[in-house]
């Protein structure tokens, strides 16, 4: 597992295309199931950079790492419905579980 999907992309663009399958994990700014990590703004999700590894054959893993998920969060579902397209991963850690 390769750190940083989204915090790193700009260097995995440049290799991606050239490396075994992996996987490549990360948690989101803007989502409140990660703690919602607002002062990382580059670190927002989105389609297209999700796309680009899927193009090569990689997956993606998310870390929801909050406690409390609520599971009417807009962003929070619209990613598990992303990663369920595709043989992805979630990252689960609550102390509840």
């Amino acid at each position: 597992m390769l750190p940083g999907t989204f915090w790193h992309f700009d260097l995995y663009k440049e290799i991606i295309h050239s490396i075994k399958p992996a996987i490549f994990y990360d948690g989101v700014n803007n989502c409140p199931w990660n703690g919602g990590r607002s002062n990382i703004v580059s670190n927002t999700w989105n389609d297209a950079v999700i796309e680009e590894y899927y193009q090569y054959g990689h997956r993606v893993a998310m870390t929801f790492s909050n406690g409390d998920i609520d599971i009417s969060n807009e962003i929070g579902n619209k990613l598990l419905e992303k990663l369920s397209a595709q043989d992805n991963y979630i990252i689960l850690r609550n102390a509840l579980i």
